[in-house]
């Protein structure tokens, strides 16, 4: 059996960094990664903030994922 994480880390700036990791059954490290999202607008220009939606959403994701017991 293998686990997969991931979790987002707070946003800075209007993008997302999602860490993962994947572990064998005894819990050892397999392999770590990360992903970087950035937000672009309908005209696929860069944007400099989050907006509020999803300023919101990545709140309740962060929040629920603190909320959960460390595995």
């Amino acid at each position: 059996m293998i686990r997969a994480t991931a979790r987002l880390r707070p946003p800075d700036a209007a993008r997302f960094i999602v860490d993962y990791e994947l572990r064998g059954e005894s819990g050892e490290l397999l392999a770590s990664a990360e992903t970087e999202q950035v937000v672009v607008n309908a005209n696929d220009e860069l944007l400099l903030t989050l907006p509020a939606a999803l300023k919101k959403l990545a709140a309740e994701i962060i929040a629920f994922q603190d909320s959960r017991p460390s595995l």
